[in-house]
Formats: structure tokens, C-alpha cells, sequence
């Protein structure tokens, strides 16, 4: 039997939804779905999420970097472009 990990089943289920990664509002971060869970694993709170590109800066943040915004959020909320 192959080996899957969570790692694994995260990445499957994040590719089926659409996500680009997760990201956890309650503590600003996100990450991408090729370097999950950076931060020493995933938090309960993590949530599937579409990279945004920031058109303003944010808290340790520069415009034009890499946001990760809830999939059910708004992308084009202010602040974010896709």
C-alpha cells in the first residue's frame, strides 16, 4: 500500500477545490500549496485559500507580494488584485 501522508492528503484536496494554499486569518498567514504549512504544521484554523497579490501594503507586507485570501472571501475586496 502507498505511503500518504497529510501533507499529501491536504495537497490532493487543495487541487480538487481549486485552492492555490491555506490561509489562516485569525493569525495573518498563509502559505502555498508547494510549501504547505511552513509554520511548523497546519493549524485547525487554516482554510483553502486563492493567492491574491497585495496592491497595498499589510502588517509585515509589501504591496505587490503574495496574500493568501479565504476561498469563500471576496478576491476583490480592496487591497487585493488577481
Amino acid at each position: 500500500m502507498e505511503r500518504i501522508t497529510l501533507a499529501d492528503m491536504i495537497r490532493n484536496e487543495l487541487e480538487r477545490l481549486g485552492a492555490d494554499g491555506l490561509c489562516n486569518n485569525d493569525i495573518g498567514c498563509g502559505c502555498g500549496i508547494d510549501d504547505l504549512a511552513p509554520c511548523d504544521g497546519p493549524q485547525l484554523n487554516c482554510q483553502p485559500a486563492h493567492a491574491a497579490i497585495l496592491t497595498k501594503p499589510r502588517e509585515y507586507c509589501d504591496a505587490g507580494d503574495v496574500w493568501y485570501v479565504p476561498l469563500a472571501a471576496r478576491v476583490r475586496e480592496e487591497g487585493y488584485s488577481v
